[in-house]
């Protein structure tokens, strides 16, 4: 997979049972960001991705 990283702001909120993600905000991150975070987590930040 290749592609933009994506910084992406949530909210997760819980009605009873039910379990919700509440999207705030979405941009695509700026390099500076991407290098700080391969850095920190010693991960590629353009390999990640979530099912």
């Amino acid at each position: 997979m290749s592609g933009q990283p994506v910084f992406v702001v949530f909210r997760m909120s819980r009605f009873g049972s039910l379990s919700l993600v509440r999207p705030i905000s979405a941009r695509y991150m700026r390099r500076k960001e991407v290098r700080y975070y391969e850095c920190e987590t010693g991960d590629d930040a353009s390999t990640l991705a979530f099912a």
